[in-house]
């Protein structure tokens, strides 16, 4: 069984992904900074780390043993880097981020994709600064 650890996984898009997931026979792991007394999704595994606390969060996901992650707090540069030193060898980590970096979108640009221009309207979707990443359009 291949076996997912997803950071948010209880949060507003991250509870239908996490669903999903178990539908489709993944063991999941849910990394969440608060720890409720019912799961909200029964049959994941519940862990507690807040990646505020990098040596911490490190630790605690460097113990998962896992094929992939989906990360539904990457924010920030450091937070993108700090997902890469904690889960080291795995196959594949999946950061996802909100559309409303893009502004209004009217259809025909979906799928977005990473080299879109950024057009945002509101806060949610402006960055606090510019971080120049390199560009993954296609050739």
């Amino acid at each position: 069984m291949k076996k997912v650890v997803v950071i948010g996984g209880y949060g507003n898009i991250g509870l239908g992904v996490t669903r999903q997931l178990l539908k489709e026979g993944y063991e999941v792991t849910v990394v969440t900074r608060h720890i409720e007394s019912e799961n909200p999704v029964p049959g994941t595994k519940r862990i507690q780390a807040d990646r505020k606390d990098r040596d911490s969060f490190k630790s605690v996901i460097k113990n998962e043993k896992c094929d992939y992650a989906i990360d539904f707090a990457c924010y920030t540069l450091e937070d993108a880097q700090l997902d890469y030193e904690a889960f080291g060898d795995i196959k594949q980590i999946l950061a996802v981020s909100s559309g409303a970096v893009y502004g209004p979108l009217y259809g025909c640009e979906i799928p977005i994709q990473e080299y879109m221009r950024k057009q945002p309207e509101w806060g949610y979707g402006m960055p606090e600064k510019v971080i120049q990443l390199p560009s993954f359009a296609p050739q």
